[in-house]
């Protein structure tokens, strides 16, 4: 039998995106902090039983007895975090902000690709008939006389001059 337990809080939809992000970055969620002592040993979850505090969770040193007066409450814990929770959330919307420039700069690149390419086709075209052309004069020109065969040649060349300089422009 399954049981759903409402949760003590409503939920922040900011801060279960942030736990999902964190989860997904492998650092540790506010559940899973470790809260340490001046002497780096792991604090216990500890409640106030008595007094103005009771039922109050905080964290206290397993040698508190001995010479540890570690303490902090819990939800000073979750406050400390918050300064990384907002480094975190300035570090994702950094990485948006990149990606969506780069994206944008994609798109342009693509358009300038496209544009470059219907450009070098209507060249490439152009190019075929000159082609054509200058091999029916060839042709045409075996017709001829000698004068004739020379105005043609002067002809052509001066096609094929006409078509290298309207390139190189291009």
């Amino acid at each position: 039998m399954l049981l759903h337990v409402a949760p003590s809080r409503p939920v922040d939809p900011f801060e279960a995106y942030a736990v999902e992000c964190q989860m997904h970055l492998g650092l540790p969620t506010r559940s899973e902090v470790e809260v340490k002592c001046h002497h780096q040993i792991e604090s216990k979850s500890r409640m106030v039983k008595s007094g103005s505090n009771l039922g109050k969770k905080f964290y206290g040193c397993s040698l508190w007895l001995v010479d540890c007066n570690f303490f902090r409450w819990v939800e000073d814990v979750g406050n400390t975090n918050v300064s990384e929770w907002e480094e975190l959330e300035g570090k994702l919307l950094e990485k948006e902000t990149i990606t969506t420039q780069l994206e944008a700069e994609k798109k342009i690149l693509e358009e300038k690709i496209k544009k470059l390419e219907m450009e070098r086709d209507i060249l490439q075209e152009a190019m075929q008939d000159m082609r054509n052309e200058s091999c029916q004069l060839c042709g045409a020109m075996f017709k001829y006389t000698r004068g004739e065969k020379y105005t043609l040649i002067a002809f052509v060349m001066s096609w094929l001059i006409f078509a290298i300089v309207v390139m190189v422009r291009n």
